[in-house]
């Protein structure tokens, strides 16, 4: 049911849209030709977007999350970044296989129903851990993994943090708490990483048309509060990715780049 609200919702923005947002806008090139990337939560939603992007330019693209997602000319795998304490074997069985990886992507997260619903006080721990498991810890032990793989072997890495700008407000939520985190992270660690010819950044989405976004009954993202009027979709967030992951963005170290047709700025 999702699916297709999402779907119908894509659909309506391709009609207000002076772009064409169909599969043509997936431009095939070779920019990353000899390259390996492994997107996490690359199964659905913005991750998906991006881990095509890649593949259409060149890039050997593996896909990793939860659920096993058979994707056409990528590589899949099973991977519950929620087992923290089994993340770092899984990612080197994972470098084992495929020999390298000289691209990482983070696009896994959860957001809760209960998330928004509940008040500061509902929130309970376990709700609370859940989120920040897969939100930011696996983020950051992610980050921290390859970081150290990068710099021991040599290798000019680049990694991207999928943010949001829920983690740009004042907040209370499980979700919003650990977005802020993994911004606040990735501008740290860009900036370690730096001197080292190691890239980390991050985008940060706001409203994006895919499952986990909330819509009213009619199947209609809210659009009321963004300036530009419609929710972002996922491919325009792929070709911001497309940038800071190629050597064109390699000066861009530590930065969160905010796609959100202007919301933060109100």
């Amino acid at each position: 049911m999702i699916k297709k609200i999402v779907k119908k919702t894509i659909k309506k923005l391709a009609q207000q849209r002076p772009i064409e947002l169909t599969a043509n806008f997936v431009e095939c090139g070779s920019e990353f030709n000899g390259k390996t990337a492994l997107v996490i939560g690359g199964g659905t939603g913005i991750g998906y977007a991006i881990a095509q992007e890649l593949a259409a330019n060149g890039a050997k693209v593996v896909v990793c999350g939860r659920k096993l997602h058979e994707i056409d000319n990528m590589d899949a795998e099973v991977l519950d970044v929620s087992k923290i304490d089994e993340l770092k074997v899984a990612l080197q069985m994972l470098i084992n296989k495929y020999g390298r990886f000289d691209i990482v992507v983070n696009s896994q997260g959860i957001c809760p129903e209960t998330d928004f619903k509940q008040s500061f006080y509902e929130i309970d721990q376990a709700d609370f851990e859940k989120v920040s498991r897969v939100n930011f810890e696996s983020v950051y032990f992610v980050n921290q993994f390859f970081c150290e793989y990068y710099e021991n072997n040599k290798i000019s890495g680049n990694i991207l943090n999928i943010c949001s700008t829920e983690g740009l407000k004042g907040n209370v939520v499980p979700y919003g708490l650990t977005k802020a985190a993994v911004i606040s992270m990735t501008k740290g660690v860009g900036k370690i990483m730096a001197s080292k010819n190691i890239v980390v950044n991050g985008i940060a989405p706001g409203a994006t048309a895919t499952a986990m976004m909330k819509m009213d009954c009619d199947g209609n993202i809210r659009k009321d509060y963004i300036p530009s009027k419609r929710a972002t979709i996922p491919l325009e967030i792929a070709k911001a990715a497309h940038l800071l992951l190629s050597d064109a963005g390699r000066q861009m170290c530590g930065q969160v780049l905010v796609i959100d047709g202007g919301e933060s700025l109100k």
